[in-house]
């Protein structure tokens, strides 16, 4: 059986010219590693490797999803250092979006039986990696407004990776 490494988010097209920014703010080494720009999402929830017939399923658990749009501000820079990866990330967690998650959580260990560990979710998108320190940087408030999620597929190649959206499902008011 063929596997791949699925995780789901949401594009951060809308604000790529800000990240871009923001990533040219922190001015860090050429041994960091930029995000390239069409890779920009917010994580919802990373599941790894998973076998490739499991999709149709993961798909239909996202269209169940009842999620309503919301507007998130990134105004603070973290640093993941076991993962080594500097991120932008929000102050605060709308409702909604803190739903979303955990309504998608919900329905993964529902509907599909996994075992997903109570961790606190902290929504970012990732800018640098292999990066060991913090910048000592403040952002600009950026203000996003995403209008959906994803099914991402991540390929990787030795020019690096591709994050490919293998399903779109919109955010819309109940």
């Amino acid at each position: 059986m063929t596997s791949k490494r699925l995780f789901f988010g949401i594009p951060a097209k809308s604000i790529r010219e800000e990240l871009i920014h923001c990533q040219r703010q922190l001015t860090l080494t050429a041994e960091h590693k930029p995000v390239k720009p069409a890779n920009f999402h917010l994580t919802l929830h990373f599941l790894g490797t998973t076998e490739e017939n499991q999709i149709p399923r993961l798909i239909r658990i996202a269209k169940s999803i009842q999620a309503k749009p919301f507007t998130l501000y990134l105004d603070h820079f973290g640093l993941f250092s076991r993962a080594k990866c500097v991120w932008i990330g929000p102050s605060f967690i709308p409702d909604p979006l803190s739903h979303l998650v955990n309504d998608l959580q919900d329905a993964l260990r529902k509907r599909l039986g996994l075992v997903i560990p109570q961790t606190v979710y902290r929504p970012h998108i990732t800018l640098f990696r292999k990066v060991r320190e913090l910048p000592r940087v403040v952002p600009g408030k950026l203000r996003f407004h995403p209008d959906r999620f994803c099914l991402y597929e991540s390929i990787s190649s030795p020019s690096g990776v591709k994050y490919v959206p293998l399903s779109e499902h919109l955010l819309k008011t109940k």
